[in-house]
């Protein structure tokens, strides 16, 4: 009979567990002193003799690799004083806050320049294949990438040639919160809480978990010299920032809420229901709402039920919402009809609207 144990060249004990898809062993991580350090599962440095093991999808089809990492791997945050967290932007708007927490996931892959040996990145995305196709969606420690997508990824080392890195095979190891400040650019933050960590049992935590969309992220205007002055959630084109789009007297009682799911998709559910007196916009144009994440590029464009509005310039009970067919991170609000939802149609102070839209926000394969 084959031997159950067996030592191979890696040092691995193989039994159920090495060279099987989504094994993880004696892998954790610490954040301290805003100083995030990829450790052993108990928090002890990594080295030679206490390594961490990953299996992951190899290059070539339908095979495995299990991978070690037997060094500490470090970054510092914002809130070191000279942060090495360079993730430009992922999809959030430049100089705005981000101040409630976001998740970030953490992948493994193997050296492209040392075999059997692994490496690290974040991303916003929970549905990674790949690595990014393109050098410009790669930062890493000292260098932003060139774009500013959610499918960006981070890489935990310094000095790399991140065209060495594309299109490479990851795995899915676990998530660690994060929030930006109001700086231009790497602003970040990481933030360990009960829902963050390594293994299954982490993500589904993670993807359990309830996220705030805070105000004045991807398009939402913040209003300045009007009624109610705060960064919402709400777009128009043109006006001057005043009160272009309808506002309400608690703004801090305006829902917008999001889960991330495992494959990719967004539930998000915006709602001015609890939020007081309503104040009309003065732009008739197409009212829009700014979402948590872009959208995927669709097909076509899908009108699809929101939920409950009050709105006295249309006659509906029942609001629409467009979710376009190019990735963009404003939807446009519709009447039943067909017709426009304006940022002018909340003529009465009683005027509200709340629902959910779901839609995919993540490419596999960016």
């Amino acid at each position: 009979m084959a031997d159950l144990l067996k030592l191979n060249t890696s040092g691995i004990i193989e039994f159920g567990g090495a060279n099987t898809s989504g094994w993880i062993s004696n892998l954790g991580f610490t954040l301290a002193a805003n100083v995030f350090t990829i450790t052993d599962a108990q928090g002890t440095a990594l080295s030679s003799t206490n390594p961490a093991h990953f299996t992951v999808r190899s290059a070539t089809s339908g095979q495995l690799n299990t991978v070690i990492i037997d060094a500490p791997k470090t970054v510092e945050d914002d809130g070191h004083g000279s942060t090495t967290l360079n993730m430009g932007l992922l999809g959030t708007t430049a100089s705005v806050a981000w101040g409630s927490e976001m998740p970030l996931f953490i992948y493994g892959y193997e050296d492209p320049n040392n075999a059997g040996e692994g490496l690290i990145c974040f991303s916003r995305s929970p549905v990674m294949v790949t690595t990014p196709a393109s050098a410009n969606n790669i930062g890493f420690k000292g260098d932003d990438p060139t774009t500013s997508g959610e499918d960006n990824i981070f890489i935990l080392e310094a000095s790399l040639t991140a065209s060495q890195h594309q299109s490479l095979p990851v795995t899915l190891l676990g998530s660690i919160g994060v929030t930006r400040g109001a700086d231009a650019t790497d602003d970040w933050t990481l933030e360990a809480n009960a829902h963050n960590g390594i293994g299954s049992d982490s993500l589904r935590r993670t993807f359990a978990t309830q996220w705030t969309f805070p105000g004045g992220q991807n398009g939402g205007i913040t209003t300045a010299g009007g009624t109610n002055n705060y960064a919402t959630r709400l777009y128009v084109a043109g006006g001057n920032l005043a009160d272009d789009v309808p506002t309400w007297a608690t703004s801090g009682s305006i829902i917008a809420l999001y889960h991330i799911a495992a494959d990719g998709a967004i539930f998000y559910e915006y709602s001015t229901m609890s939020a007081g007196n309503c104040t009309n916009g003065d732009v008739a144009a197409q009212l829009q709402l700014a979402v948590p994440v872009r959208a995927t590029g669709y097909s076509s464009r899908y009108l699809v039920p929101f939920g409950y509005a009050a709105i006295t310039g249309i006659a509906d009970d029942i609001v629409l919402i467009e979710i376009p067919t190019s990735a963009v991170r404003v939807f446009d609000f519709k009447a039943t009809s067909g017709g426009q939802v304006q940022a002018n149609d909340f003529s009465d102070p009683g005027d509200d609207i709340g629902g959910r839209v779901q839609y995919y926000g993540f490419d596999p394969t960016p």
